[in-house]
C-alpha cells in the first residue's frame, strides 16, 4: 500500500540519557507523522482486513488468548482454545514447515538472550 507520510523531525528532550563516562548524551531525533493512503483500499482489502485476529501463545506455541475477531473466525472461545493444547493444530498443512522453523528459531533467540 502507498502512503503519504507527512511530518516532522524533532529532538525528545527531557531523555536525560548518560554515556558510560557519565556525560549526558544529546537529545534523540523522533519522527512525529501522520500517514495516510494514497489510493482507497479494495472492497478485497477491505475483506481481507475483516478477517485478520491476534492471538497470544506460550513459547511452546500453546494459545493463551485471543481477541474478538479471533473468536467469530475461528469459532471457538477463548477457554476452548486455550483447552485444545498445542497450536499448531490451527496451522494450515502448507505452512506447518514454515511455522515449526520460525519457531524454533524463537525459542533458540529467546533461551540465548535468557541465559543465566
Amino acid at each position: 500500500m502507498a502512503l503519504n507520510v507527512e511530518g516532522k523531525l524533532k529532538y525528545l528532550h527531557g531523555q536525560n540519557k548518560r554515556a558510560e563516562d557519565g556525560t549526558l548524551l544529546p537529545p534523540q531525533l523522533a519522527l512525529f507523522a501522520i500517514a495516510t493512503p494514497l489510493q482507497v483500499p479494495s472492497i478485497l482489502e477491505i475483506r481481507t482486513r475483516s478477517a485478520l485476529f491476534q492471538t497470544k501463545h506460550k513459547l511452546d506455541f500453546s494459545p493463551v488468548a485471543c481477541d474478538t475477531k479471533a473468536r467469530i473466525v475461528l469459532g471457538y472461545s477463548e477457554l476452548e482454545l486455550c483447552m485444545r493444547g498445542s497450536g499448531y493444530q490451527f496451522i494450515h498443512a502448507d505452512d506447518m514447515l514454515y511455522c515449526a522453523d520460525n519457531h524454533v528459531r524463537c525459542k533458540s533467540w529467546t533461551t540465548a538472550r535468557h541465559r543465566p
